[in-house]
């Protein structure tokens, strides 16, 4: 083949209909009426092919659910109730598919491996689950094979569901290559998605369609910003992220619908955001419930007023002299209580020594927070941030009380400068700002990277303070106890599983 007739096949114009949607975990009616709907708004607009989220039908992390045959037999209703609904033009989409189909093939597989008597029943076999791609039109549904190229429309497609870089053999020439990633959003991972798209687009002479979902499921965050590119590696489309939407694009001219660049302090933002907003609607809580007397309470009630409502968020406060609670004042519209302690604590046992009160107080803040969001059926919220966690500056059952954590993987420096450019606090001064990031280089490199104090304080290319390395070095130690019983934390970075790992053993030089 010519590398003119190359061109002018990988030029073919293809309107590609994309469905960025929040599929719910196991509502497959919910989920089929968004793709239906997702699917027919594209055909208005002139859509031939439309691709949908690998977890479109299933949700977001089934987990163990995936494993139950029940399970296994609602996909396959679902695909066949949606291809009932479809046109002549496909749809791609991934579905969650058992390796061993039936209990036939159960049973054959077993009989050809022990000698197992033939009228036995075979039910302790667990089918595995895997996630595959399908092809569905009106009346008829294909499973594919991952990773794999197929023919669709005359053309020859690659699918596949993974966020791994595509490399195919010489001799295979894609004219299409569609990506149903499954990953969850990471900081700077859309970045890093775009430029993988484009460097195939570019080395397989063909477009690259990646088609993601939204929402929130098991402290994960799903972004979207599903984005197409033409064959030279120009971005034609990119969609907002975490936000639900149904775009069409050319493969040849550029849509020009894409979602304008925003800052790496926004994308946060719009992550926390999201999760917040998944986990008040998803569990049907009337708002949130904030103590307002930490150092981010501010913050966190500001993005949650900005995300459900000023009306459904509740700020708490018991220390009337703290900044943080004059901090909340700033935010317009939330609602506010104040409630004493004092006769709480003047009631405490005599035999109670002064240690012992001044624990006792965030701990009886805590009970009355807990108690106040259960009678309102709010979801109760901490500030903590991952680096007052990592270093113990909280009190167990006090300010850890809540039922999501969402600043749990951002560190202090990162949400002051986010309440900066959100106007609710000043630009940190230099030498503070600079203690806090090496503060939290300490806490990345001996919890993340594994590396040992006294590598820190003498291995070349490290310039950390001994002192301060020595002070990281004893509040993660000693508070390793209290991070295994905190609440759940939204996930922001990769390496999120770190806050629960021991690492006490890592601790030592």
């Amino acid at each position: 083949m010519s590398p003119s007739s190359i061109v002018t096949m990988h030029q073919t114009h293809l309107k590609i209909g994309i469905i960025q949607s929040f599929p719910l975990t196991a509502d497959f009616s919910g989920n089929l009426r968004r793709v239906v709907q997702g699917y027919r708004e594209c055909l208005d607009r002139g859509a031939e092919l439309v691709v949908a989220p690998a977890t479109a039908l299933c949700g977001l992390a089934p987990m163990d659910l995936a494993g139950r045959r029940s399970f296994m037999a609602q996909t396959r209703d679902a695909l066949n109730a949606l291809a009932a609904e479809l046109s002549d033009t496909p749809l791609l989409l991934g579905a969650w598919s058992s390796l061993l189909p039936d209990e036939a093939e159960a049973r054959a597989r077993v009989l050809t491996s022990f000698e197992v008597d033939p009228t036995e029943r075979v039910e302790s076999l667990t089918p595995a689950s895997v996630v595959t791609p399908f092809l569905l039109c009106r009346d008829c549904v294909t499973e594919l094979g991952d990773a794999e190229l197929s023919d669709m429309l005359g053309r020859r497609v690659y699918v596949d569901i993974n966020d791994n870089l595509t490399l195919l053999e010489e001799g295979e020439r894609p004219d299409l290559i569609i990506h149903l990633a499954t990953g969850a959003w990471h900081r700077r991972s859309r970045r890093r998605e775009e430029e993988r798209c484009r460097w195939e687009a570019r080395h397989h002479h063909c477009p690259v369609v990646c088609c993601r979902a939204v929402g929130t499921a098991e402290g994960q965050v799903y972004g979207g910003s599903s984005i197409v590119c033409s064959s030279e590696g120009e971005v034609l489309m990119r969609l907002p992220a975490f936000q639900e939407m149904n775009a069409v694009a050319d493969t040849v001219r550029a849509a020009r619908r894409s979602a304008a660049e925003g800052s790496e302090q926004d994308e946060m933002a719009e992550a926390i955001c999201r999760g917040i907003a998944d986990s008040v609607h998803g569990r049907d809580y009337a708002g949130v419930c904030i103590l307002g007397d930490l150092r981010h309470s501010a913050l966190l009630a500001a993005l949650c007023a900005k995300t459900i409502g000023p009306e459904r968020v509740l700020c708490v406060s018991f220390d009337l002299s703290s900044g943080a609670a004059s901090g909340v004042l700033r935010v317009p519209g939330v609602r506010r209580m104040q409630w004493d302690l004092e006769p709480l604590m003047q009631a405490l046992p005599r035999e109670l020594d002064e240690l012992a009160r001044e624990a006792a107080r965030p701990r009886l803040a805590g009970a009355l927070l807990s108690s106040l969001a259960e009678q309102e059926g709010l979801l109760l919220l901490s500030p903590l941030s991952r680096q007052e966690l990592m270093t113990g500056q909280f009190t167990l059952y006090g300010e850890s009380c809540g039922g999501l954590l969402p600043f749990g993987e951002l560190y202090d420096h990162e949400l002051a400068g986010l309440g900066a450019r959100m106007g609710l606090a000043p630009a940190p001064d230099g030498e503070a700002e600079d203690r806090e990031q090496r503060i939290a280089l300490i806490i990345h490199e001996m919890a993340n990277l594994n590396h040992s104090p006294g590598s820190l304080i003498h291995q070349a290319g490290h310039c950390y303070p001994e002192h301060e390395v020595r002070f990281v070095q004893r509040r993660m130690a000693a508070g390793e106890a209290g991070r295994r019983q905190l609440p759940p934390v939204l996930h922001l970075t990769p390496d999120c599983q770190q806050l629960y790992f021991p690492i006490r053993h890592r601790l030592n030089d």
